[in-house]
C-alpha cells in the first residue's frame, strides 16, 4: 500500500513552504507567514515565499490575476518514517507545481492561489499541531492535496471547525463518515473491490489474499477483501498474513501453490514475495492498486508481468487529452515526475491524487461563483463542493459526488483499472480516452 504512514511537526519553528506564481522568495525552513491582510486592501498581490526543495522547472514569472488571493494549506509526509531513505516531497513539488500552473492561467475566477505546506514529520501529535496553526493562524479555507496518514487524529477538529479536508491517501473511512472530507480517489471499500474486480476481469476464478500482520490498517481490509470475492464469485483458496518486514515468504509462496491460487492479492513486500514464490515455481497473476509495484521492481523481477488491478486516480504513466494540463504543469514546473525525470521512477500516484485535489478545489470555488475582488471563505468552498454531482473534472476524475458540509459524502464507487504488461504500467480498455469501472 502507498504511503500508510503518520505525520509530524515541530511544536516550533515548523518548517513552512509557500508557494506562489513567481517562484523562489525566501529560504529553506522558515516560520509560518501570515498573508499581509493588508494586501487585499491595497490590491499588492505577493507571492507566496519559496520552497528550499529543487522542484524543477524554471519557467518565467508570470503576473499574478488581480483578484484577492487565496490561501490553501497542505499537509505533505516528507521526513520522519516516510522519509527514512530521503525527504519524500511529491505532494508538496506537486502542489507548487499545480499553483504556478493555475497562476500562470489566471488562477481561479481571477483569484491568485498561494499554499503552504508544513511537512509534519510522521509524527500524528505535531500533526495536530499542524493543522491548528494552518486553520487557527494562517486562516487557510482549505487543507487540499495533502499526504498523511493520520487524518483520523485531527478529523474531529476539522468537523468542528468546519474546515473542507480535500484529497489524501485513501486507506481510511473518513471520507464517508466527515462531513469535512472529501476524498479525491475512489475510496477505500471500493478499491479493495476494485482488486477483486480486476482478477474477475482477467478470468481469475481462485484466489490467495496475504494480508501484513503488523499493520492493523491493513488487516481492516480482509472483511472487505472477502466480501468482494463473494460479490464477484472468486474463491479465496488461502486466507493468511505475514510479516510485511519479513525476510522471507517461501512457507507462504508454498502454502499458497498447493492452495491451488491462480492470483495472490499481495499486502507484503510485493518483490521479495514474488522473488520467493518464483524460486518455489509459483508464479500467480499479482493483484494490486495504486501502482503498488515501481518501475525499478517491474524491471528487476519478471514474476510481475501480468499483474493487473485498480486505479483509484487518473494514471501518471500514461497522457489522455483530459490530463494534458497535468502533464503540461508537470513537465514545466516540476520534470522530475515526467517520464524521464529523476524521480519518475518510484510510486508517483501521489503527484495525480495532489494535482486532482487542486482541480477540485478550483472547481469548488468557481462553482461557489465569488467575485475575484471578494474574499474567499471557507463556507463558498464548502457551497462549492456541495454542487458536485457525478462532476468528473472533463473526464480526469473518476465521478465525484459530495455532501452540502453538515452530511456525509456518499461512497465514490469508480476507479480505472491497469496493468503491467511489457515491463510497464498500462491502462486497461480505450487507449484514447479514461474509462472507469464501478463497484454496484
Amino acid at each position: 500500500m502507498k504511503r500508510l504512514f503518520s505525520w509530524a511537526l515541530r511544536p516550533c519553528g515548523l518548517a513552512v513552504r509557500c508557494y506562489g506564481a513567481s517562484g523562489n522568495l525566501g529560504g529553506g525552513s522558515v516560520k509560518f507567514l501570515r498573508l499581509l491582510a493588508v494586501a487585499a486592501v491595497v490590491g499588492l498581490l505577493l507571492s507566496a515565499c519559496g520552497s528550499s526543495s529543487k522542484s524543477g522547472g524554471n519557467a518565467a514569472a508570470t503576473t499574478l490575476p488581480s483578484g484577492t488571493p487565496i490561501v490553501i494549506g497542505q499537509l505533505s509526509d516528507e521526513t520522519g518514517v516516510a522519509g527514512a531513505t530521503g525527504a519524500v516531497t511529491d505532494a508538496r513539488d506537486t502542489m507548487n507545481a499545480w499553483v504556478k500552473w493555475t497562476n500562470a492561467h489566471g488562477g481561479i475566477s481571477g483569484h491568485p492561489v498561494q499554499v503552504k505546506t508544513i511537512d509534519t514529520k510522521s509524527d500524528p501529535a505535531q500533526a495536530n499541531v499542524a493543522v491548528k496553526q494552518l486553520v487557527e493562524q494562517d486562516h487557510v479555507v482549505a487543507l487540499v492535496g495533502n499526504s498523511n496518514q493520520n487524518l483520523a487524529t485531527f478529523s474531529a477538529y476539522l468537523k468542528a471547525q468546519k474546515v473542507p479536508y480535500i484529497g489524501g491517501p485513501i486507506y481510511s473511512l473518513d471520507p464517508i463518515t466527515n462531513p469535512m472530507v472529501y476524498s479525491a480517489t475512489t475510496t477505500v471499500i471500493s478499491n479493495v473491490w476494485g482488486e477483486i474486480y480486476a482478477a474477475d476481469q482477467k478470468g481469475i476464478k481462485t484466489l490467495a489474499s496475504l494480508l501484513c500482520s503488523n499493520s492493523t490498517v491493513c488487516q481492516g481490509a480482509r472483511p472487505l477483501v472477502i466480501s468482494a470475492s463473494k460479490d464477484l464469485g472468486i474463491q479465496v483458496v488461502f486466507d493468511g498474513v505475514a510479516d510485511s518486514t519479513a525476510s522471507s515468504y517461501t512457507p507462504q509462496c508454498l502454502a499458497m501453490k498447493q492452495s491451488g491460487a491462480e492470483a495472490v492479492l499481495p499486502f507484503v513486500n510485493n518483490q521479495l514475495l514474488a522473488n520467493d514464490c518464483a524460486r518455489q515455481g509459483y508464479k500467480p497473476t499479482y493483484v494490486t492498486s495504486n501502482t503498488a509495484i515501481t518501475l525499478d521492481q517491474i524491471k528487476a523481477t519478471p514474476a510481475f508481468e501480468g499483474t493487473v488491478g485498480p486505479l483509484p486516480v487518473f494514471p501518471w504513466f500514461q497522457e489522455y487529452p483530459a490530463t494534458k494540463a497535468f502533464f503540461d504543469g508537470m513537465k514545466q514546473y516540476a520534470p522530475q515526475y515526467v517520464a524521464g525525470g529523476s524521480k519518475y521512477n518510484t510510486e508517483n500516484i501521489t503527484t495525480s491524487d495532489t494535482w486532482v485535489s487542486g482541480e477540485i478545489f478550483k472547481k469548488a470555488v468557481e462553482n461557489a461563483a465569488v467575485a475575484a475582488g471578494t474574499a474567499v471563505t471557507t463556507p463558498d468552498v464548502i457551497k462549492g463542493l456541495s454542487m458536485f454531482k457525478d462532476e468528473t473534472l472533463g473526464g480526469m476524475s473518476p465521478p465525484l459526488t459530495y455532501g452540502d458540509g453538515t452530511t456525509t459524502s456518499p461512497q465514490i464507487k469508480c476507479f480505472y483499472l491497469y496493468s503491467i504488461k511489457g515491463g510497464k504500467n498500462v491502462m486497461t480498455g480505450s487507449q484514447t480516452e479514461l474509462q472507469t469501472s464501478c463497484q454496484p
